[in-house]
């Protein structure tokens, strides 16, 4: 199968007005009240790389539902929870494409888009397609192909200025708004941002030092 995920480019006349970083965590959803943590990627989804580290497992009596309302978020291991009617709407779209990068994902909203991005380098056929370019170049670009393949077999996270694909794109004006809420019984509070479509459902995002909220980077 061939998958086609754009580069991620941002213009530099667009806004960046909400993004959350990488924050290798799992995603849940609770979609007309069915509950799932992990939320489940498409069986077609993409093949990744191993991996030298994955998001810690998601607590069981999290996984069995035994929590009331939003008190997921108590469970450190979860850090994007889709809320949806049904399949077919925004936040539940955003979980799938987050799903295939097994929530190593970043989402950002700016004047123009939503978007989920993630490192392409964490997909195998990313890493093929690489291979096969370094081949088809002289002798001197193969050594350094050998090379490229050692480091690319050591790196297996997503860090800063690794290239980023997009998973999913829609136009901005799906997002109705945003704001911080208070969720859980843990004190501090983690810092939770729901983000809510215009068609009735809610993607809450664990933010990090360095999130950007309101044209603002958070820095505690």
């Amino acid at each position: 199968m061939t998958y086609d995920y754009p580069e991620f480019r941002l213009p530099q006349e667009e806004r960046i007005l909400l993004g959350t970083g990488p924050l290798m965590r799992h995603v849940g959803s609770r979609i007309a009240g069915r509950i799932q943590i992990p939320h489940p990627a498409a069986p077609d989804a993409p093949e990744l790389v191993q991996r030298d580290y994955l998001p810690h497992n998601p607590l069981d009596s999290t996984v069995a539902g035994r929590f009331n309302g939003h008190d997921w978020v108590d469970d450190d291991s979860i850090g994007y929870w889709a809320e949806a009617a049904h399949p077919e709407q925004h936040a539940v779209k955003v979980a799938d494409a987050m799903a295939i990068c097994k929530g190593d994902a970043g989402l950002m909203v700016t004047d123009r888009r939503f978007f989920v991005i993630t490192a392409g380098h964490l997909f195998v056929h990313v890493r093929e397609a690489e291979k096969q370019a370094r081949k088809k170049k002289n002798v001197f670009s193969q050594l350094l192909s050998a090379a490229g393949d050692v480091v690319l077999g050591q790196h297996s996270f997503w860090q800063a200025g690794d290239p980023a694909i997009v998973l999913f794109q829609t136009d901005a004006r799906v997002v109705r708004g945003w704001s911080r809420v208070l969720l859980g019984r843990s004190f501090p509070f983690p810092n939770v941002v729901r983000v809510d479509f215009v068609d009735g459902s809610a993607l809450y995002c664990r933010c990090r030092k360095g999130s950007i909220i309101d044209g603002q980077e958070v820095r505690d």
